[in-house]
C-alpha cells in the first residue's frame, strides 16, 4: 500500500471518530473494517465520505456502486424497512444524502493517484440532493 493510501485511510478514520462525536454514542461502528457501510443504529445504516474539498467544487459526488447493490440485495436487510444514509464529510461542512431509489446514476470512475487504477463502477449523487447538516464540523 503506497503513502498517500495510508494517508487518506488515516484521514478517513479520524473523520469517523468526528463523525461519531457529532452525531452521539448511540450509533455502533460495523464489526467489519471490510462492510460496505460504517454505523448502525437500529434500523439505520450510515455510510460517512470524507472529502478534501468544499461541498460545491464538483456538480456530484460520488462512492462506489457495490453499496447500491449491497442496498438492493438486501444485505442488511429489507431496504424498504431501514434507513440508508450516506454522510459526506466536507471542508465546509457535514452534508447527507438518504437513499432512495432514482436519486442517483451509476457510471464508470474513481480514482488513478495513489498509484494504481481504481476505478470502479461508482454511484454519483446530484449535490443538490445533498441536506446540509451542519457547518460547524469539517473534514479538517
Amino acid at each position: 500500500m503506497n503513502i498517500k493510501k495510508i494517508e487518506d485511510l488515516s484521514f478517513g478514520l479520524d473523520n469517523e471518530k468526528k463523525w461519531l462525536k457529532y452525531m452521539g454514542k448511540d450509533w455502533e461502528k460495523t464489526p467489519n473494517k471490510y462492510d460496505s457501510f460504517d454505523f448502525r443504529k437500529g434500523n439505520s445504516i450510515a455510510e460517512l465520505k470524507s472529502r478534501k474539498i468544499n461541498h460545491n467544487k464538483h456538480r456530484t459526488t460520488f462512492f462506489g456502486a457495490n453499496k447500491i447493490y449491497d442496498i438492493l440485495t438486501n444485505k442488511y436487510g429489507d431496504y424498504r424497512e431501514m434507513k440508508f444514509t450516506f454522510y459526506f464529510l466536507y471542508l465546509d461542512g457535514l452534508y447527507k444524502w438518504d437513499f432512495k431509489k432514482g436519486d442517483y446514476f451509476i457510471a464508470n470512475g474513481g480514482r488513478r493517484d495513489r498509484g494504481r487504477d481504481e476505478t470502479c463502477s461508482m454511484c454519483y449523487i446530484p449535490i443538490e440532493k445533498l441536506e446540509c447538516v451542519s457547518k460547524s464540523i469539517s473534514s479538517i
